[in-house]
């Protein structure tokens, strides 16, 4: 699967990276989709960037679903 990533600003890429591996491998876990797995995970990653920091970065669930559902991404 290829899944672009989502157009954002960046202000910090700390914690990205781990955002998107943590929320990928939860979400594979949790309904086995690849797939809705990394659209989710790209919104996990989008969001960490849009915030400045490491820890504090990282999305909380709702944060997540929060901007799947203003972008109307479909999973």
């Amino acid at each position: 699967h290829c899944l672009p990533a989502y157009d954002i600003k960046t202000k910090d890429p700390s914690a990205a990276g781990d955002a998107f591996v943590a929320t990928l491998t939860l979400e594979h876990l949790n309904s086995g989709d690849i797939a809705r797995a990394g659209k989710i995970a790209n919104a996990a990653g989008a969001l960490t960037v849009n915030r400045r920091g490491a820890l504090i970065s990282v999305p909380y669930r709702k944060d997540v679903a929060d901007f799947i559902a203003e972008r109307a991404i479909r999973l």
